[in-house]
């Protein structure tokens, strides 16, 4: 199966993505770990949580965080 040039472009910006990187060593499933707990540093929303309902949460980074 041939890819087509989106399809490289996308892979090389992949490769290059210093989130994803750092996600990968810090043992995170993907880089939007990093966006929830910017959010949660700023918006403190998860203080007094008992339950979360996490949809659609394919690879499940942000299920880890919490």
């Amino acid at each position: 199966m041939r890819k087509n040039k989106s399809s490289k472009n996308w892979i090389i910006q992949q490769h290059r993505d210093l989130y994803l990187k750092e996600a990968k060593h810090s043992g995170f499933r993907s880089r939007s770990a990093y966006k929830l707990i910017e959010l949660e540093k700023k918006f403190k929303f998860l203080k007094n949580c008992k339950s979360i309902i996490d949809l659609g949460c394919y690879p499940g980074g942000w299920s880890q965080v919490i």
